[in-house]
């Protein structure tokens, strides 16, 4: 499955980066109300990439799950078992 959007860092390193959400567009990174969480998806890395690289939108990659969950951004109705991350580039495909 492959899923873009915006990163919400769900820690506080700045030094590596391995579990977050992925929220459709830029202002619904930390605003209220939080969009609902049938657009969250709550993402865990399955190795952990410097925090720099999160810091505009990405294509991640891996196993989708249906599966909910809460965080202090809001809640999720989404699970993604992330295998690789990617910087965003708009195609036409």
């Amino acid at each position: 499955m492959f899923r873009s959007g915006y990163i919400v860092p769900l820690s506080d390193s700045y030094v590596a980066l391995n579990e977050f959400l992925i929220v459709p567009d830029a202002q619904s990174c930390i605003h209220v109300p939080s969009p609902p969480p049938n657009l969250i998806v709550s993402t865990k890395l399955r190795e952990p990439i410097p925090s720099e690289e999160t810091t505009n939108p990405a294509w991640v990659i891996g196993i989708f799950k249906i599966e909910s969950s809460e965080s202090e951004y809001g809640g999720s109705a989404f699970k993604l078992d992330a295998i690789k991350m990617a910087p965003f580039e708009y195609s036409n495909w």
